[in-house]
């Protein structure tokens, strides 16, 4: 059954055309377009890439350097999209390796997994998704290069890299949409200075409210952790949990968090 329906050109401009007949609702120009811009979806598969295995189904991570992970997202600066990708230690939430750029490619998480690697640290398993950067033969060469276990998220399964949506949501509703930065420089700044204060000072309920940090030092020293959990822990927590800042969903700059970690750094300088 054909009908007559009006179609609108590139230049607006109107010509009556008999077309085939499309469901209701539909134009015949909007069944051909297809949009261009960057979608969010950041994890595009490579059909003919090698998948791995998701090895981390139902096991308990309790060590620093146990399981990395990485992710890619994307942030818009001036009406431009760029990307940023993480590379992050599962157990203590420590962001060891970044990279910033206009293009979503292997380069780009390659340069992130070379910051982190010159920290002198290895985990014993590494995952992803199954996005074509981490799919890549780059990609998995480099990591087998240094004796580590890749793990890849199940398909579909954004679970699987749960820490890493966390962190994101953390990134952009404490720091980027509250900053705006103006320029892809500007970004990168302001981000190093962020991940800097992330890393160092921002308190974590998962950590037992500890910066990355402080959750390294006292995980690898025994004598720190005795001290954490014998004295300064059950008062102090308890206080820290009742503090309305933490509360609020901007922990990220609260005055009475940062004040806390002074003291506990300055009590244990003594």
């Amino acid at each position: 059954m054909q009908h007559s329906r009006r179609v609108y050109n590139s230049t607006n401009t109107c010509t009556c055309k008999t077309k085939p007949y499309i469901r209701e609702g539909a134009t015949a120009l909007s069944s051909r377009l297809r949009t261009l811009y960057p979608h969010r979806n950041t994890s595009v598969p490579n059909p003919r890439a090698r998948k791995e295995p998701y090895l981390l189904k139902e096991v308990e991570i309790k060590e620093i350097d146990q399981v990395w992970g990485s992710d890619i997202t994307y942030i818009q600066i001036e009406q431009r999209n760029y990307y940023l990708c993480v590379v992050m230690d599962w157990d203590s939430r420590f962001v060891l390796g970044w990279s910033m750029g206009r293009k979503m490619d292997t380069g780009l998480c390659l340069q992130a997994l070379e910051m982190a690697l010159k920290s002198g640290r290895r985990p014993r398993i590494f995952n992803t998704d199954q996005g074509s950067q981490y799919s890549s033969e780059d990609w998995q060469t480099a990591i087998r290069a240094e004796g580590i276990q890749i793990s890849m998220d199940g398909k579909g399964r954004w679970a699987d890299n749960i820490v890493m949506e966390r962190f994101w949501r953390t990134y952009k509703h404490e720091f980027f949409l509250q900053r705006a930065p103006r320029s892809l420089e500007e970004a990168m700044e302001m981000t190093a200075e962020w991940l800097e204060y992330y890393n160092r000072e921002r308190l974590h309920s998962a950590l037992g409210y500890r910066s990355p940090e402080m959750y390294r030092e006292t995980a690898e020293s025994p004598m720190a952790a005795n001290f954490w959990r014998d004295f300064f822990a059950p008062a102090q927590l308890a206080e820290l949990r009742a503090a309305p800042s933490l509360r609020s969903g901007r922990s990220a700059y609260a005055t009475k968090s940062r004040q806390k970690r002074i003291d506990i750094r300055g009590y244990r300088m003594i």
